[in-house]
């Protein structure tokens, strides 16, 4: 797989990640959680998707 094909695959996987966020924060005192999904302020995780403060990982990126 090229470089670029990678690229986009990373970001069309961010686009979802952002867009799963989104919608829990609009769920706003949801669904099993406290302000989200399964979570806190997030999709299984704390201000984020699967990690905290950032998507799988902390204050960032993987």
């Amino acid at each position: 797989m090229d470089r670029v094909t990678m690229a986009v695959n990373k970001l069309q996987t961010l686009i979802g990640e952002a867009a799963i966020h989104r919608a829990s924060v609009q769920l706003k005192h949801g669904v099993d959680g406290v302000d989200g999904v399964d979570g806190v302020d997030g999709v299984d995780g704390v201000d984020g998707v699967d990690g905290v403060d950032g998507v799988d990982g902390v204050d960032g990126v993987d």
